[in-house]
Parts: structure tokens; sequence; C-alpha cells
């Protein structure tokens, strides 16, 4: 498993992983909540905004990003803004 180490301005540092899922799973992205959670958790999902530009090889090599740089490479950067906060807040 490979890990990613994003240092961003008020939210800290942060260890994100990357996991193969597609391996592990073989039905549409869109079904698993279906299969495992109850209808009041997936009441709660929200969804989210992933900079997948920013990510470059280069970048992950390096170890590091800052959240309003990849926010840029969003196309509701708010929305990426809110879901790292979310994600600082849990």
């Amino acid at each position: 498993m490979q890990y990613f180490q994003h240092q961003g301005d008020r939210w800290g540092f942060k260890t994100f992983s990357f996991r193969d899922s597609l391996q592990l799973l073989t039905l549409p992205l869109r079904d698993l909540p279906a299969a495992f959670l109850t209808p009041e958790q997936r009441a709660r999902i929200r969804k989210e905004e992933f900079p997948y530009t920013y990510y470059t090889a280069s970048r992950y090599a390096a170890g590091v990003g800052s959240v309003r740089e990849a926010a840029t490479h969003c196309r509701d950067s708010q929305r990426f803004i809110d879901s790292v906060t979310a994600f600082s807040d849990a």
C-alpha cells in the first residue's frame, strides 16, 4: 500500500492512502451504499470533490501538497474545501 502525506495550510498534516478497491469489489460504485449502509446512513452521504489533476506522479513522489492549490484543480473548489474541513473536524 502506498501513502501520500498532505501538508495543507490550516488543516495540518494528513496521510491519505489510495487503495485499488476494484480488485475487491465486483459491483458498480453507485451500488456500494445500498450494499453496506442502512437507509439512514445513506441519507447522510454527501458528494465530494476530488482534484484528480492535482495528484501527479511528481507531486506524489515529493509527498506534500497544498489544499488551496489542490482546490484550483476542482470544478467546485468550495465543495473540496468543505470536504477537507469536514474530514479535519471528524
